[in-house]
């Protein structure tokens, strides 16, 4: 059985984009045989200036919950806690002894960080090698990322190769599935981001959500006129949530609806499509050991197979006898 591996930083609540770019790959991946981990990476927040870490906690007990509401069965998917497991550091440092700072000053987090006139810490510059010793030492098969990723993961398989010419073969090199590049639009248009403030939130008040979307920008066209379905941003919400738009594209074209109805049409459709899951996240919310429940039989799972291989590693660089 093939072994997957995908994550998220616990930066805030989950929108819409975090659902359609990253939950409903699991979703689908839950159907097929495969063995698959979700890890909250909580420890590459600290690589980011911009947030809140003392609020990691808190976000990370959100973030688990939220999986679950939304259809994630721990029972499938392998959820766990990236500061669990001091393993993963352990071995970031191994791989320091094969890594060259002007080669993580190639990388995109570098550079970008660079650019942007910010002050690149140096957790931010080893961002790419923690992410290697993320994907290695649990030994994953197949990692499925967009193309912004793309870079880091073919670090971490040149780093898997340098390992095994310096020390002896251990690692393999891990498979890359490119996904489709899903860049969801958020409410001003731009792309959906904490960060921009655009986002729709899944489980946030019924009032924040309709006052996000009245707040969805459209042209001063009434009821009517005409509208352009293809360049309105209240219809890419509704052709997103929806398996058929073809009702509402009609009327678009036929200038039987205005802006006002197409926006109350809008939030009927994203409360119906995550009626259930806001059902259950509001149940198990209230449930103080309900992450810490998943995350602890996990640990004990994870802890056991990190320990092996790190044990193994140690071994090869000389650090433990055989």
């Amino acid at each position: 059985m093939k072994k997957v591996l995908t994550g998220i930083k616990p930066t805030g609540e989950i929108h819409l984009g975090n659902y359609f770019a990253v939950i409903a790959d699991i979703l689908e991946l839950q159907k097929k045989n495969t063995e698959i981990f979700l890890f909250i990476a909580d420890l590459h927040t600290l690589a980011d200036s911009t947030i809140d870490i003392k609020q990691t906690h808190k976000k990370t007990d959100e973030l688990v919950k939220s999986f679950v509401a939304l259809g994630i069965n721990p029972k499938k998917t392998i959820i766990y806690r990236q500061s669990d497991f001091p393993q993963l550091t352990e071995l970031m440092w191994v791989l320091f002894s094969i890594t060259t700072f002007p080669h993580l000053q190639r990388s995109h987090a570098y550079k970008s960080a660079v650019a942007s006139k910010k002050i690149p810490t140096l957790a931010l510059s080893i961002y790419p090698v923690l992410m290697a010793s993320d994907i290695l030492l649990p030994d994953f098969d197949i990692i499925p990322v967009g193309r912004d990723q793309l870079q880091h993961i073919e670090y971490t398989r040149e780093w898997a190769r340098k390992f095994n010419k310096q020390f002896g073969k251990y690692f393999k090199e891990p498979n890359v599935f490119v996904k489709d590049d899903i860049e969801i639009m958020g409410t001003d248009g731009r792309k959906m981001s904490k960060s921009y403030k655009n986002t729709l939130p899944i489980f946030a008040d019924k009032e924040i959500i309709q006052k996000k979307i009245a707040a969805i920008k459209t042209d001063s066209k009434g009821r009517g006129e005409k509208l352009n379905p293809d360049k309105c941003n209240i219809f890419y919400f509704y052709d997103l949530l929806t398996n058929d738009s073809s009702s509402l594209r009609e009327k678009y074209l036929s200038g039987s609806v205005g802006y006002k109805e197409a926006k109350n049409e809008l939030l009927n459709v994203f409360m119906n499509k995550f009626d259930d899951s806001r059902k259950k996240y509001n149940k198990i919310i209230k449930d103080a050991n309900f992450t810490e429940k998943i995350l602890s039989k996990n640990r004990k799972k994870i802890n056991k197979l990190l320990d092996r291989r790190l044990h193994e590693i140690k071994i090869l660089v000389g650090l433990r006898k055989k």
